[in-house]
C-alpha cells in the first residue's frame, strides 16, 4: 500500500509526535508499504517520501514549543494527491485547518483516512482551543474511517473536545536499538534512573528530583543516580534545586542527547558524559 502520514509541524524537530510518526512509518517500510510524509516546513533530507508542503510558524502551545503550518494552497495538494494516489492517509490529530484538515478535504473517496490522536491537556486554553479546533474541522472529521489515541488521557479528551470515540493504541518504540545496545561495565556499580525529555513543567522532572531529595533525607538504604537527559527553560532552576539540597553525588545531567545516543543512555561515564554508543 502506499500511505501518507500528514503532520502540521515540521520533521525537523525530535518532539514525540514526529518520533512517533517516523518510528511508525520505518516499520510499515520495512513490512514493504511505500510510506510517505505530507508535513509543514521540513529541511531534513535524510528522510524519503517527504512533501513539505508550507512554511511554518513557530508557537507555544500545551506547554511546549511547536511550528504551526501558514496556508497551503488546493492546487498544489490537489496535484500531490493526484500524483501519489495514496491507498491510506494517516492524520496526526489535532490538526490544522491549513493543512491537514485542506489535504483531507482533497482526499477522494477511495482513499481511507486514519487518525491518532495526541494531546492532552495542560490548562483551560488548550482545552478551549482544541474545542475551536474540533469546530473548524467539523468538515474534514466526517472523512475519517477510524480514529485512535495514544493514551487514555488522551481518548477522554478527544470524547470531550471533538465528541468523538476512539480505541487506545499507545505510542510506539523500537525497542530492539535499546536492548541490542552493549551495557559498559561501570554501570553495574549501582542502579540508575533515566530521565528523558524536555525540561518543562508538565513532564514532570521537578517532581522527580523532589522525590530523589525525600529519599536521601530520609536515608537513602542503596547508592544510586539519578541521569537527567535533555533541555528546556527549567534546567537552571533543577541544577539549582540539585546544587541547594547537596544532591550531587545523586544526580547528573547531560544536556541534549542525540537520536544516536539515545540506546546508549544506560552507559554513563563517571564523569557524567554520555559514553559513545558501541554495539
Amino acid at each position: 500500500m502506499k500511505i501518507g502520514f500528514v503532520l502540521d509541524d515540521t520533521l525537523d524537530s525530535t518532539d514525540g509526535v514526529q518520533q512517533y510518526v517516523l518510528t511508525l512509518g520505518k516499520w510499515l517500510k520495512d513490512q514493504g508499504h511505500d510510506v510517505h510524509y505530507l508535513v509543514g516546513a521540513t529541511k531534513r533530507r535524510d528522510i524519503p517520501g517527504v512533501h513539505s508542503l508550507s512554511r511554518n510558524m513557530s508557537v507555544r502551545f500545551n506547554g511546549n514549543r511547536m511550528s504551526m503550518p501558514l496556508p497551503v494552497k488546493k492546487s498544489e495538494i490537489t496535484a500531490l494527491l493526484s500524483t501519489e494516489k495514496f491507498d491510506v492517509l494517516h492524520v496526526q490529530v489535532p490538526y490544522s485547518p491549513l493543512l491537514a484538515h485542506r489535504v483531507i478535504m482533497a482526499a477522494p473517496p477511495q482513499t481511507a483516512i486514519i487518525g491518532t490522536f495526541h494531546i492532552a491537556p495542560n490548562s483551560a486554553l488548550v482545552s478551549s482551543a482544541t474545542r475551536l479546533l474540533a469546530t473548524v474541522s467539523r468538515p474534514s472529521l466526517k472523512r475519517f474511517d477510524t480514529m485512535f489515541s495514544v493514551s487514555k488521557a488522551a481518548e477522554e479528551f478527544a470524547k470531550r473536545t471533538y465528541g468523538i470515540k476512539t480505541e487506545i493504541l499507545p505510542n510506539v518504540a523500537e525497542t530492539s536499538r535499546f536492548s541490542s545496545a552493549e551495557k559498559f561495565v561501570e554501570f553495574a556499580d549501582k542502579p540508575t534512573i533515566v530521565f528523558l525529555g524536555r525540561l518543562v513543567p508538565r513532564k514532570g522532572c521537578q517532581i522527580l528530583l523532589e522525590a530523589v531529595r525525600d529519599i536521601v533525607n530520609n536515608g537513602a538504604r542503596i547508592p544510586f543516580r539519578v541521569v537527567i537527559c535533555g533541555r528546556g527553560p527549567l534546567e537552571q532552576s533543577l541544577k539549582s534545586f540539585v546544587s541547594s539540597h547537596r544532591l550531587e553525588t545523586y544526580v547528573q545531567f547531560t544536556g541534549y542527547v542525540s537520536e544516536d545516543d539515545k540506546p546508549a543512555l544506560p552507559c554513563i561515564s563517571r564523569s557524567g558524559g554520555i559514553s559513545k554508543y558501541r554495539r
